[in-house]
């Protein structure tokens, strides 16, 4: 299943999380290959090319190229310079990649809708608001680790986007 975003975007973007490699001119890096549409993709790394670098994708036999559009942090924007079919990058699990899309759906779905449903506010304080976030970044060192190993992603690739969304969840409570 494909989550369409009321982004300006030509294609509908899938999300995913899969291991891939990203290489530029200056290097090569582990990355996780976040969402993907024909037209280009979302990674995350440690390290990685500058805005406007041409960049090489690969995951296992695949590879696309294309140039980076946008970096924030370390997530990654890479524009194709030619279509990519979406199927191919998705993890050898259909029933894991619907797991995926269906967690992404939930997550944007409820994000402003849930907190005006609460009845009574969950009510914290400056410290256990700083825990929360210190809880996310140890998912996201978790998820890290996990992702960095062929034979986890390859287990778990359906159930790993679950951590990211405790992290996301979890750090905007604790803003």
């Amino acid at each position: 299943m494909i989550e369409h975003t009321t982004e300006n975007r030509s294609q509908a973007r899938t999300h995913l999380f899969v291991a891939a490699t990203l290489t530029w001119p200056n290097g090569s890096y582990a990355a996780r290959l976040r969402n993907v549409s024909p037209d280009g993709a979302m990674l995350e790394t440690k390290a990685g090319p500058r805005v406007g670098e041409q960049v090489d994708i690969t995951r296992g036999t695949l590879s696309a190229n294309g140039v980076v559009v946008w970096r924030m942090g370390e997530r990654v924007g890479v524009r194709f310079h030619n279509p990519v079919v979406v199927a191919d990058w998705l993890p050898s699990s259909a029933a894991g990649q619907q797991l995926v899309d269906e967690t992404f759906r939930q997550l944007k779905g409820s994000s402003s809708s849930t907190e005006q449903r609460q009845t009574a506010p969950i009510e914290a304080s400056a410290t256990s608001n700083h825990q929360l976030v210190a809880i996310a970044n140890r998912i996201d060192d978790l998820a890290n680790a996990l992702s960095n190993d062929a034979e986890v992603v390859r287990r778990y690739a359906g159930h790993l986007p679950i951590l990211d969304v405790a992290s996301q969840k979890l750090r905007k409570l604790g803003l």
